[in-house]
């Protein structure tokens, strides 16, 4: 859930040291220490509910909730519930602000249903004062292009590496091997990712994949993007994939070397590109970020 533009900040996150290394510190301002006040009334009210995990970013908040059993409204209906309350508490507060909503319009959402998600969500949630942390203490890191290393395989990557560690990564790949029952599954979990604000990983060679591209990019999802050739000097991306690089929802993925006359995509290649976008999709614990 995402604050409203009438909402101040909701938190303040620092870097503190621990163990000799710097750690985030969140600090709770008034906005934040509204919304710790909603969900104890939250979770009171919805005994069918169980707050998990939480965490409170200075403009935008992470749920992580069990629904133990079955009710008359849906979660939705509930989570405009909680919204609600903190409307109403914050205008308490701050009297400019009466009859403003404390969040913006609507929320993402993602139904765990897979072994071992809820601990990559769990994970996610608690990792992201670290990613807002590294981001302002490094934002060279998200304006040149670094190395890569997964295995024994070395790539240059642009943009925000922070994405390799989304919990909902889905390939996009379209075969015509597919028979129309299977493209009807994949476009489902496509779909099912765009809604969820989820990352988007392939190389996008056919129309298809382009057109699953473009409903991602306009639907808030993130986009991971195999290209099949090195980033020249000075590089920066342009046009829309600039626009997304900027606001966090770009990772460019390319070979080390860059060719100034523009390969052929050849079958192999876009096999091989594709099978780089299962591979990140499935996840890379053994990867290691550096310069180049």
């Amino acid at each position: 859930m995402t604050k409203s533009a009438c909402t101040p900040e909701l938190s303040r996150i620092t870097a503190m040291t621990a163990n000799g290394k710097a750690v985030p510190r969140v600090e709770l301002l008034p906005p934040g220490i509204v919304v710790v006040e909603a969900l104890g009334r939250w979770v009171r009210r919805y005994p069918c509910l169980t707050l998990m995990h939480s965490v409170i970013m200075p403009d935008h908040i992470h749920l992580l909730v069990f629904v133990k059993e079955k009710s008359e409204l849906t979660l939705g209906e509930m989570a405009g519930k909680f919204k609600g309350e903190c409307s109403r508490l914050w205008w308490s507060h701050d009297a400019t602000c009466l009859n403003k909503p404390f969040f913006a319009k609507g929320f993402n959402d993602k139904i765990v249903y897979r072994k071992g998600q809820k601990d990559n969500f769990y994970n996610y949630i608690s990792d992201n004062p670290h990613r807002y942390l590294a981001r302002k203490t490094y934002p060279e890191f998200f304006s040149k292009p670094l190395r890569l290393t997964v295995g024994n395989n070395s790539y240059s990557v642009y943009g925000n590496i922070f994405l390799l560690d989304h919990p909902v990564k889905t390939a996009v790949c379209v075969s015509s091997r597919y028979t129309p029952a299977e493209l009807e599954r994949h476009r489902r979990l496509w779909q099912e990712t765009i809604r969820s604000g989820g990352v988007l990983i392939s190389p996008f060679i056919s129309n298809s994949e382009r057109e699953i591209r473009d409903m991602g990019i306009a639907g808030g999802a993130s986009l991971i993007v195999i290209v099949d050739n090195g980033f020249p000097p000075r590089f920066k991306p342009s046009g829309r994939y600039f626009e997304l690089c900027s606001r966090g929802r770009l990772l460019l993925v390319a070979p080390e070397s860059y060719i100034s006359r523009k390969p052929v995509m050849t079958r192999r290649v876009a096999m091989a590109c594709n099978e780089l976008a299962r591979n990140l999709a499935a996840g890379v614990p053994d990867r290691k970020i550096g310069e180049r």
